[in-house]
């Protein structure tokens, strides 16, 4: 059987027409609220809950906006750095070469993403100034690397294979790489499996939070 070819406008990359083929994503509006508006919304949220009573809902959205930026930026820097130790995620998660058994380099790997955001508070810190809440970046540090370590790596996932084979795509947080163009994946997809995480972690947050300020630091009464 004979297949077309054509380009994609948008889309990245060129693919075969015919029987059985699927359909590449395209950049549209619409399957930016179909792919990331669950994700989105729930982030926004749970960060709010975590955030302290006068933080502006506004605010915290342009905070969550921020880190999500500099994650994706961070990722996408270390593809472009050394090949060393030193640049752990290139050395050893995507060339393997300290050879080390999967559950060690996923379990470094984790620690190596928190490294990313540890990093936002070491700057800040350095800085004093606190642009976004320690809270809220372990947040989404946190959901980030869990993300990474258990829906991509852990458990087979075509977007993830793509980020490996092609490393130009796929960087993460995706609905960073849909605004900045290195999204590929297939028409109809949605990132909506990783709210879990999410959920999850603001859970265990909100309770260590809610202990601290009950239990461990109490409020001196007035």
């Amino acid at each position: 059987m004979r297949y077309s070819v054509f380009c994609i406008i948008k889309v990245n990359y060129i693919i075969t027409s015919g029987p059985g083929m699927v359909e590449p994503y395209k950049y549209t509006l619409s399957n930016f609220t179909k792919s990331f508006a669950l994700v989105i919304l729930t982030g926004n949220i749970l960060a709010n809950k975590l955030a302290t009573p006068d933080s502006s809902p506004f605010i915290t959205l342009l905070q969550g906006f921020l880190i999500n930026s500099w994650v994706y930026w961070i990722h996408r820097l270390s593809h472009l750095m050394p090949d060393s130790i030193f640049n752990y995620h290139i050395f050893s998660h995507h060339d393997k070469k300290l050879n080390l058994p999967r559950h060690f380099e996923l379990f470094f790997e984790f620690y190596c993403n928190m490294s990313w955001f540890l990093l936002l508070i070491l700057i800040q810190y350095i800085f004093n100034i606190e642009l976004v809440p320690k809270l809220i970046i372990l947040f989404f540090g946190l959901w980030y690397s869990s993300a990474h370590v258990i829906n991509l790596s852990m458990i087979p996932n075509d977007e993830h294979k793509i980020h490996h084979t092609e490393m130009n795509y796929n960087y993460g947080p995706p609905f960073m790489d849909f605004i900045f163009n290195t999204l590929k994946v297939e028409e109809g997809y949605t990132n909506d499996s990783q709210v879990i995480n999410g959920v999850v972690i603001f859970t265990v947050l909100d309770l260590i939070k809610y202990a601290v300020a009950n239990f461990i630091a109490p409020s001196s009464p007035e």
